[in-house]
């Protein structure tokens, strides 16, 4: 499993977030190790305790990895994760910012000054229009 495979796994698990795999990484190292973690070692943890260990321990069996990345290879699009040079460094240097971008297209420079729409997938008529006029 390769990095961005590993950040997509985490990326997918409930209850879990960027701002608790930033915690892990450190202890860790790589997303490859969080995920293969033991439950012990992550239960011991600050914060974590056993439903976070038993989340992180038991992905294979909550997520199905492989079919996530075959939508993602249907729509054409490529993972860009936090660890990877063209992450947006506007947006790596906010407090909580998401472990992987799904890009359509290409990341150019000047990317660097646009907006991005985060939202709901069942977004109101007011977001909506909200989203366009912007």
């Amino acid at each position: 499993m390769n990095t961005a495979e590993a950040y997509n796994a985490l990326n997918l698990l409930p209850k879990i977030g960027p701002v608790r795999v930033r915690r892990l990484l450190p202890i860790f190292g790589t997303p490859q190790a969080i995920l293969g973690a033991k439950r012990e070692q992550i239960r011991q943890l600050e914060g974590f305790g056993n439903e976070m260990a038993k989340l992180i321990v038991s992905w294979q069996d909550r997520i199905d990895l492989q079919r996530e990345l075959q939508l993602i290879r249907d729509a054409n699009v490529h993972c860009v994760c936090t660890a990877d040079d063209d992450y947006p460094t506007s947006l790596r240097d906010i407090h909580d910012p998401p472990l992987v971008l799904y890009v359509w297209g290409t990341l150019t420079a000047a990317d660097n000054r646009s907006i991005g729409i985060v939202g709901s997938r069942r977004a109101t008529h007011y977001g909506q229009q909200t989203a366009k006029k912007l």
